[in-house]
């Protein structure tokens, strides 16, 4: 978190049933660990026709949109 990031950074989740978005503060400290936040829980369909993406934007960011990592986490159905 900093200061001089951006305050609503939006994303876009590419998933089995279909898109979703999201919209990450990154002025302030993440909820898990301090490290991640939680974009939501997603089917994906797997194997080279269907990416797994999670598209990050800059349109309307009032500060620098920094993303060094994205983490993926199975679940149980």
């Amino acid at each position: 978190p900093n200061g001089n990031r951006a305050s609503a950074v939006k994303l876009r989740i590419a998933h089995a049933g279909g898109t979703a978005e999201a919209t990450v503060d990154e002025r302030k400290t993440p909820p898990i660990d301090g490290l991640f936040q939680s974009l939501g829980t997603f089917e994906f369909a797997g194997g080279k026709d269907h990416p797994a993406t999670v598209t990050v934007s800059t349109e309307g960011a009032d500060g620098y949109v920094v993303i060094d990592a994205v983490q993926w986490l199975p679940v149980a159905k």
